[in-house]
């Protein structure tokens, strides 16, 4: 009982120690519109936020608002002309990675503004205000140099703080410890001669031609936790003690996972984990002021990461939670709870009365209901499911009206859902079938990594397609191969029905079969192919292609543009790719050996010069025409 009390006292202690500091404009709804980066989340401040909230970590009284910083504040480390660039679109348009017609220059400036204003009030909090760690959950602008920009980084929102310090006459060291995947340009070369703030890092290939210094590390793309940790453990402890700094910062970049869609590395959740606990251990032991910035790593994965990070500093948790959220997980699950077998078994009678057969409420048939999908789910209970999380109320915002749900699963192998809807808008009646998808149960041999006997039993999704068909394609929206008209824009609020769907029913997971690369990228957030093998070439043409559009990267592999250096030709390999649900297929997934056979695969086809070759001539004009495809969402 005391140890109990004494954790609770510690966490309490904790989360009186810690603010936050953010504000709505860090979301930034120029760069989420035209962001071209697949697997991007954009309101990444806002969940970890809801996210603390929801497990009653802090309260509202814990986020303070990044308040605006002037010029006169900006001019103290950036020069007065590269000030005055910032009204022009193309200056903007070149730091933001946007053409001049998209930039929203108050809006980009504004969210910039407020990034730096964050770090400023939050180094208040720790040396003025009695925090030991102080948040921001923008900042970390580390590419902007005095009188340049870049890399979405129009100001550098830490040296203006510390020159704003230097002002103010706080004369202690100083450290910026940068463990984002990019390197910190800005800051090395803002305290290239300043020997009273060190710069620490460990980051990725240079981009810059700024010089690094001593203790700044660069180490390759293939980095796995194991390098990395012990690169971090030999060096980051040995060079804060020499320097003894009085105020630290930390660029907690989180783009230095295997699978980030805007850095590199090849860390783990765990790993990532691991790193953070030593950052801020090292400022706790040694009495140090900590202001966390949390810079790059904008994925699914690198948001918890964040959450890992933010929960630790707050002392919820001793150990990395290695779960893998979707946006809809916790809140479907919930729902699920709440949805009873008698409900999702349920047949729909005459008119508006429901009956229950016997073979509903005794199970009389051993070998599992003809009329109900996976022997389990009648037409009504999928209709009930889907109305309950939401679906078909957003389809019917989309302006379609009088759905219908059908069920046949008559054929064991080839079991089929589909919804039906009109358009509000057509004056001719007519139905348009909005989705359809063909399950199965599958069982698949187990590799022999996962322990215990049988098979590995999946539902498998053979076809899914979510279409809008009164929708049209656009620059935003562009056509992928397989598609003949857009999605619904649903496909993660379905692959987690999908997800329930296994949980209730006792299932490994779910199984994909992807016939197109989109498809298998837009899975891969939560699915891993089966085989490694099949994984580690699935990443090495992700790698090459990530800083493609989705279309013009799907195209690129349909056309069979990547190719090795001897000129070989690296097909699509749909393989299975699954989502694990089990804790046996959870840890074969998250094992070392896993991921090592994954790893010996990517780098043998980026050794062997893995490009997009050029595509004939004769092709480059032609506009692309394919037919509806598999698993379209």
């Amino acid at each position: 009982m005391k140890q109990l009390i004494d954790r609770f006292l510690s966490a309490v202690r904790r989360k009186r120690d810690v603010s936050f500091w953010y504000h709505p404009s860090y979301e930034c709804p120029t760069i989420m519109k035209h962001n071209k980066v697949h697997g991007v989340v954009h309101d990444r401040g806002k969940k970890l936020l809801s996210h603390l909230l929801h497990e009653k970590l802090i309260d509202m009284t814990d986020i303070h608002p990044s308040p605006w910083v002037g010029l006169s504040v900006l001019g103290l480390f950036h020069s007065r002309d590269y000030l005055e660039s910032l009204e022009s679109p193309q200056t903007l348009g070149r730091i933001f990675g946007l053409k001049p017609q998209y930039v929203d220059i108050d809006e980009l400036v504004g969210f910039q503004r407020r990034g730096v204003g964050g770090t400023i009030m939050a180094i208040k909090s720790v040396l003025q205000g009695g925090k030991k760690v102080a948040i921001n959950l923008g900042g970390g602008f580390h590419h902007a140099e005095p009188d340049k920009g870049s890399g979405f980084c129009a100001y550098n929102d830490i040296a203006v703080a510390i020159a704003k310090l230097r002002k103010q006459g706080y004369q202690e060291p100083v450290a910026i410890v940068d463990l984002d995947f990019h390197f910190g340009n800005g800051n090395t070369a803002a305290f290239a001669k300043d020997p009273s703030v060190l710069v620490y890092s460990i980051n990725g290939p240079q981009w810059s031609q700024v010089r690094k210094k001593k203790t700044e590390i660069t180490l390759p793309e293939e980095t796995t936790d194991r390098e990395y940790l012990k690169k971090l453990r030999e060096t980051f402890p040995k060079v804060l003690k020499t320097f003894q700094p009085r105020l630290m910062f930390y660029v907690a970049g989180h783009d230095v996972l295997s699978d980030d869609p805007l850095g590199g590395f090849e860390m783990t959740v765990p790993g990532v984990f691991e790193r953070d606990r030593l950052v801020v251990d090292w400022a706790r032991e040694n009495h140090v002021p900590l202001v966390v910035t949390l810079a790059g790593g904008f994925s699914m994965k690198a948001c918890q990461c964040s959450a890992n990070l933010l929960s630790y500093t707050l002392g919820a948790t001793e150990k990395v939670d290695l779960k893998e959220d979707t946006n809809f997980h916790k809140s479907f699950g919930h729902i699920s709870k709440s949805l009873n077998a008698l409900e999702l078994q349920k047949e729909a009678a005459v008119g508006n009365e429901f009956s229950f057969s016997a073979e509903d409420l005794f199970d009389s048939n051993p070998l599992g209901s003809q009329r109900k999908i996976l022997d389990f789910y009648s037409a009504y209970g999928i209709e009930l499911a889907l109305e309950r999380y939401g679906i078909l109320p957003k389809i019917r915002k989309l302006g379609y009206c009088d759905l219908k749900i059908s069920v046949n699963a008559a054929e064991p192998m080839h079991q089929i859902i589909r919804v039906e809807g009109r358009w509000e808008a057509d004056p001719v009646p007519k139905t348009y079938l909005l989705g359809e998808v063909v399950l199965r149960k599958l069982a698949l041999p187990k590799p022999k990594e996962i322990s215990g006997g049988g098979k590995l039993d999946l539902i498998s999704i053979e076809w899914l397609l979510l279409q809008h068909p009164m929708g049209s394609f656009s620059d935003k929206k562009k056509i992928l191969p397989g598609q003949e008209h857009p999605g619904l824009g649903l496909g993660m609020e379905v692959q987690e029905v999908f997800v329930q769907m296994a949980l209730r029913l006792g299932m490994d997971g779910l199984a994909l079969h992807p016939s197109h690369y989109h498809i298998g990228l837009g899975a891969s957030a939560l699915f891993h192919f089966l085989d490694p093998k099949v994984e580690g070439r699935f990443r090495a043409l992700r790698e090459i292609l990530k800083k493609k559009e989705l279309a013009a990267a799907s195209f690129c592999v349909e056309k069979k543009r990547l190719q090795l250096r001897d000129g070989e030709v690296i097909s699509w390999v749909p393989g299975d790719q699954i989502h694990a649900v089990s804790d046996r297929l959870k840890a074969y997934f998250n094992s070392p050996d896993y991921e090592e056979n994954v790893l010996q695969e990517k780098y043998r086809l980026l050794k062997e010069g893995l490009h997009i070759a050029r595509e004939p001539k004769r092709l480059r004009k032609a506009a692309p025409r394919r037919r509806a495809g598999k698993l379209a969402s």
